[in-house]
């Protein structure tokens, strides 16, 4: 609960902590929640704070770092898609947000449906900024999937990265579920079984036209 504001809110803490959620590159939890609170001090300043859940405090301490974020009732849009309910709408709402973003020079770094919310305003809202940055930057090699071929652009990983989180299988019980890795080129040539699975190959096609490394 926020005790400073006039009205009934509830809040969303997030709390880093020093040498906790160690990564393979050496950045902790502090790292990863300071990382986060610039992101959302950029999207402040190019006037994107709308795309996401307000922050509402911040606490940046050398052990410790917590942030106060708006609370936003919804679910978020991999749950949506386990549950059938995602739809094509909701995947343009997020290509929207990538647009934004891109134009004013920011990138997600771990673009995915699990960190897109559909809030029960009707609005699409990204989150969880721990990889996210300025394009140009050196960028986290934090990724949820490792991509084949390999974007060499920020904002075409974005895209690629997000249409691996529509397109792939997410029943456990089928082999290779788990895999991180993600061929582009495989999963563009595949048949369609829904809307939201046309919609992304057709995505994937088109992109796969431009921003790759010719190694991949």
């Amino acid at each position: 609960m926020n005790l400073a504001s006039e009205t009934f809110q509830e809040v969303i803490l997030k709390v880093g902590y020093h040498r906790g959620m160690v990564q393979p590159d050496g950045s902790d939890g502090c790292a990863l929640l300071r990382r986060e609170l610039a992101f959302y001090r950029e999207l402040a300043t190019r006037g994107l704070g709308a795309e996401a859940p307000r922050l509402i405090d911040a606490l940046d301490t050398p052990r410790k770092v917590v942030l106060v974020l708006e609370y936003l009732p919804g679910s978020n849009l991999l749950l949506r898609r386990l549950q059938n309910q995602l739809t094509v709408e909701h995947l343009e709402r997020c290509w929207s947000v990538f647009e934004r973003l891109h134009a004013a020079g920011l990138y997600l770094g771990d673009a995915k449906l699990a960190n897109f919310l559909a809030a029960d305003d009707g609005e699409v809202r990204v989150l969880d900024f721990e990889t996210a940055g300025v394009i140009g930057d050196q960028p986290s090699p934090i990724r949820t999937f490792y991509l084949k071929p390999e974007p060499d652009d920020a904002r075409t990983a974005d895209r690629a990265h997000f249409l691996a989180s529509v397109l792939r299988s997410y029943d456990e019980n089928r082999e290779g579920a788990k895999d991180r890795n993600f061929d582009l080129r495989t999963s563009a040539d595949g048949d369609a079984e829904s809307e939201i699975s046309v919609w992304a190959r057709e995505k994937l096609r088109a992109l796969l036209g431009l921003g790759f490394r010719a190694t991949g």
